[in-house]
């Protein structure tokens, strides 16, 4: 039976999917996981078909658990589900990495929750939060969880933040939508030893909100766009390592600061116009080690020239074919900040 085909042992298995009394058979299926690897592969998918978690207390899986994604679906929003929600996040001592997706409707946590979250905080280093703009969870999780370092922002919060002042002092925060200038100017209130800003969206008054003493330390910027704004910005970064930028809509390219080792530009092969401003620029960095940038199929006739001029200076080059904001291949220069803090 162990060469069957998989669509006969799925037709088997479905058969023994429900007991006589209607429940999943789980001890079958479970049984049949272990008959061959054929029919444990499909059994597996059976068996994980619909889980009903009722609690999740400390095991060696939830210890083990380092990055953590949960994303709390409308019906499950209700103040008597949202304990739930905790003791999964509890329950995962060494969590380090947690998402977090919440419904439009839910706009903050109640004290239980909370208080259950407060109870066995994990040593809970970055969060990447999505909810809704008029939501309190973004600040409620930070007061709970003193030690984050590294915030991704995937959704807009447009509400007046807490009066108590942030104590988190962020090395690396990534702003993916629009939010309040409030906001803002209050997360970044304590970081003076922020190292990496990623920007994913046009916005003339985010800049406004930095001041001398949050980018004295700044290391490596990302831009979704490079305008007027991101340029006054770069120049007043006096330790910047590296500049990642994804399109210009003027083809406004630098000057930068003198301590760059790493440039990337998602559209520099994009025109002779756009790669002559490049060269130009990148002539002027006399650090500069690193240039990254995506490449099509039409692009192509561009590339040796940049190749050549990468070549003759020492310069490693390298191309991608995904934008470089959503890509791992930059960080040339910073990934040792990691192993630092």
């Amino acid at each position: 039976m162990a060469h069957l085909a998989p669509e006969l042992i799925l037709e088997i298995l479905e058969w023994l999917y429900y007991t006589p009394k209607g429940i999943v058979d789980y001890a079958s299926l479970s049984s049949c996981c272990l008959l061959s690897k054929a029919w444990c592969s499909v059994a597996q998918h059976l068996l994980f078909r619909r889980v009903k978690i009722k609690d999740l207390p400390p095991s060696r899986l939830a210890v083990d658990i380092r990055v953590l994604d949960i994303e709390i679906p409308p019906e499950l929003s209700s103040r008597s589900n949202l304990p739930l929600f905790a003791r999964i996040i509890t329950s995962c001592s060494s969590l380090y990495d947690l998402g977090l997706t919440t419904p439009k409707d839910l706009t903050c946590f109640d004290r239980r929750t909370l208080s259950l979250l407060s109870s066995a905080r994990p040593p809970i280093k970055a969060l990447r939060i999505c909810g809704a703009s008029r939501s309190a969870i973004l600040f409620q999780i930070l007061a709970v969880f003193p030690d984050i370092r590294h915030l991704v922002l995937l959704s807009g919060v447009f509400i007046r933040p807490p009066r108590e002042s942030c104590t988190h002092s962020f090395y690396e925060v990534s702003i993916r939508k629009k939010n309040n200038n409030q906001v803002l100017e209050w997360l970044f209130a304590a970081s003076n030893s922020l190292r990496i800003l990623e920007v994913w969206y046009k916005h003339n008054d985010m800049y406004t909100v930095l001041d001398t003493s949050n980018i004295q330390q700044l290391v490596s910027f990302h831009a979704l766009y490079y305008e007027h704004e991101e340029s006054q910005f770069v120049r007043i970064c006096p330790n910047l390592q590296e500049i990642v930028v994804e399109t210009s809509l003027t083809l406004r390219f630098g000057p930068f600061p003198g301590t760059v080792e790493s440039l990337g530009y998602g559209r520099l092969l994009s025109s002779d116009s756009v790669l002559e401003i490049f060269m130009k620029t990148a002539d002027g960095l006399p650090k500069l080690r690193a240039v990254f940038c995506q490449i099509f199929p039409s692009w192509q006739l561009r590339a040796p020239k940049l190749k050549q001029f990468c070549q003759e200076r020492g310069i490693e080059l390298r191309l991608t074919d995904n934008p470089l904001i959503e890509s791992n291949v930059v960080r040339y220069s910073v990934f040792n900040i990691f192993l630092q803090t």
